[in-house]
């Protein structure tokens, strides 16, 4: 699992290169990103940016990032680091990038709007 406590000694921006953006959400904006050393850029990874303006926040970021970075599934996108800058009041989350799109864009595609309960046992195995 990875370790958030280690990573938030370092930044973002001193490993990781900010692409182009890829989505936003409610409560954050996920770009494209790679580490500055992948001067190929053949290995990219997802970043989501979110606001974390208070301790409530964080410690949600925080227990979200234990989750999702202790999860190994080939159909569920795992997080690897994140860090916390406290002068921009923002969190960093580090993930697999994973080509296609979202589950719910993916769910509202099917002819009746949801997956039948056999072909989500599949996805999900």
């Amino acid at each position: 699992m990875a370790d958030f406590e280690e990573n938030e000694k370092s930044s973002f921006a001193s490993k990781y290169e900010m692409g182009n953006k890829l989505g936003e959400g409610m409560n954050a904006v996920v770009y494209l990103c790679y580490k500055k050393q992948d001067t190929d850029k053949k290995a990219p990874f997802a970043v989501k940016v979110s606001r974390a303006d208070d301790e409530e926040r964080k410690e949600a970021h925080r227990k979200e990032f234990e989750i999702t970075s202790s999860i190994k599934h080939r159909n569920i996108v795992s997080s690897i680091e994140m860090f916390d800058d406290e002068f921009k009041g923002e969190i960093y989350q580090i993930m697999e990038f994973i080509q296609g799109m979202e589950l719910l864009d993916k769910i509202a595609q099917q002819p009746k709007g949801h997956y039948t309960e056999e072909h989500a046992k599949m996805l999900f195995k």
